[in-house]
């Protein structure tokens, strides 16, 4: 597992890493560079959700993460997987182009 290009370059932008959407109501609060890989192992998102890539939360209770066909997508930690993944944003460029600063 490695972390996705779009989200080291992200990373390495140097952009905060709490963000919100405010078109969806939704808090996106980005896990570091340096934990994300973990994280993943940790919540066993290979397992629970093959193909998926978290990168954050909203601090509700669900993850946001890349799927598979490369759009960003929601789900609750609990119940984690594809059936019940809702979508974000169809790329993580146009997620980027949805957030704004917290606060």
């Amino acid at each position: 597992m490695q972390i996705p290009d779009d989200l080291l370059n992200y990373y390495r932008s140097g952009a905060p890493l709490i963000r919100n959407i405010p078109s969806q109501e939704l808090d996106c609060e980005f896990y570091g560079e340096e934990v994300v890989l973990r994280y993943n192992v940790e919540y066993e998102v290979p397992e629970y959700a093959p193909g998926y890539f978290m990168f954050a939360t909203n601090g509700g209770g669900e993850l946001i993460a890349l799927s598979p066909i490369g759009s960003v997508v929601r789900m609750p930690f609990i119940g984690m997987g594809a059936k019940d993944a809702w979508l974000v944003a169809p790329t993580f460029a146009k997620l980027l182009e949805l957030l704004a600063p917290c606060g």
